[in-house]
């Protein structure tokens, strides 16, 4: 077993990786911001970028990190029926959503109506955009403010793209997560009727042909669409239910899906299946197993963190402590960090400083706002969202398996 803080029943390891997502995503929208233009009907605001392209490339690549929280959300939320002795335990459908909307809808609404009041500040008060409420806001007309609204409360605005309309790209992955909790259900079902392996094969073979046929059949917004809902993650996702039980003892896997070193040389084959289409290679080719790469890659590394028992204690280092103690609050960063991003453009340019302020006020700034929007509004629902915890397994948080 890998070791878990005592006091809060926290795996650090995963807190530490859960740190390294959320900073690699913050990293990867550090040179972009919304600008204060007059919206044309049915566009999204159009970014700016502060840095030089080449940087840009490389801190593109920081969006990777939702590919690990896919991952670590799969490990987090399986948790719960891993820990138990019967293979036949049923998860109790009312009580799972129950519990994950209240531990996961209060901060989200309140980061949402965030990004509400940014985008009439950005546009009304910066920008001078006068007229309908919608205007205002910088959208194009009131119904798609009606529509993006309405997905948004109902967690499915990966369907339509509001969340870069609404100036909160990442609440994309908030909606798919949602889809993946459902998918959770078809998952256990087959993990207790057929066992793992054939399981693991009807979940890939979904994903890869559910991306298969958006690529080759649909082409345009809605093949956009189709890449980004729950079915097309849900290999990534799954392994990370996999990585618990393997962590628990409950099954036995291969040496290499623990193994630092294979880990790192498939992530190295994933980042190279991505950059491929820049170097002439057909994404046709690429794009349905691109994901897949990356979470296997991912799951190896999430083996590879817990069996060395990464992250604790005395051993580690004041960076690693650094990235654990980031990944407390992870969901907090993750809600607001696109918000204040935008704000510390807007502080830098009033304060006269070049790129440099710049990038040091986007990287320390998102950070202290994750802090005390986590001290002010999310910590008060992580104790009443956590299962009774088992008496003879130490776990991680189940509740903390957000994004």
């Amino acid at each position: 077993m890998s070791a878990v803080d005592g006091a809060s029943r926290r795996l650090v390891a995963i807190d530490a990786l859960r740190g390294i997502a959320v900073l690699a995503v913050v990293a990867s929208h550090l040179p972009f911001s919304m600008n204060s233009a007059p919206a044309v009907a049915g566009a999204v605001a159009a970014p700016e970028s502060v840095f030089p392209a080449w940087l840009v490339g490389i801190l593109d690549h920081g969006r990777f990190g939702v590919h690990l929280f896919l991952v670590i959300s799969g490990f987090c939320i399986h948790m719960a029926w891993a820990r138990r002795k019967a293979d036949t335990a049923a998860v109790s459908f009312g009580a799972f959503w129950k519990r994950r909307l209240h531990r996961l809808y209060p901060p989200y609404l309140a980061a949402l109506l965030l990004s509400l009041a940014g985008l009439y500040v950005l546009h009304a008060v910066l920008g001078g955009a006068s007229g309908s409420f919608a205007t205002r806001l910088g959208y194009p007309s009131n119904g798609q403010l009606a529509v993006d609204l309405v997905l948004l409360l109902l967690l499915a605005q990966n369907l339509n793209g509001a969340s870069g309309r609404v100036g909160n790209g990442p609440f994309w992955t908030l909606a798919l997560e949602e889809q993946l909790y459902a998918l959770y259900f078809p998952l256990l079902y087959l993990r207790r009727r057929f066992g793992w392996t054939p399981a693991l094969v009807v979940v890939l073979l979904t994903t890869l042909i559910w991306r298969t046929v958006a690529i080759l059949a649909f082409p345009g917004p809605l093949q956009d669409t189709l890449l980004v809902v729950g079915p097309s993650r849900w290999f990534e996702w799954t392994l990370g239910a996999l990585a618990v039980e393997a962590f628990l003892g409950r099954v036995t896997l291969p040496r290499w899906t623990r193994s630092g070193r294979a880990g790192a040389a498939l992530l190295a084959l994933a980042l190279a299946a991505f950059d491929a289409p820049r170097l002439g290679a057909r994404e046709a080719f690429i794009t349905p197993f691109g994901d897949a790469l990356f979470g296997l890659s991912l799951f190896v590394l999430v083996n590879y963190a817990c069996h060395i028992r990464w992250a604790e204690g005395d051993r580690s280092s004041s960076v690693t402590r650094f990235f654990a103690w980031v990944g407390t609050f992870s969901y907090s960063l993750y809600l607001t960090h696109q918000l204040v991003i935008v704000a510390a453009k807007q502080v830098a340019l009033r304060l006269g400083l070049g790129t440099a302020g710049v990038l040091v006020l986007r990287i320390s700034l998102p950070i202290l706002a994750a802090w005390v929007f986590f001290q002010i509004i999310e910590r008060r629902f992580l104790s009443s969202s956590r299962p009774s915890p088992a008496p003879t397994i130490a776990e991680p948080l189940e509740g903390d398996a957000r994004v």
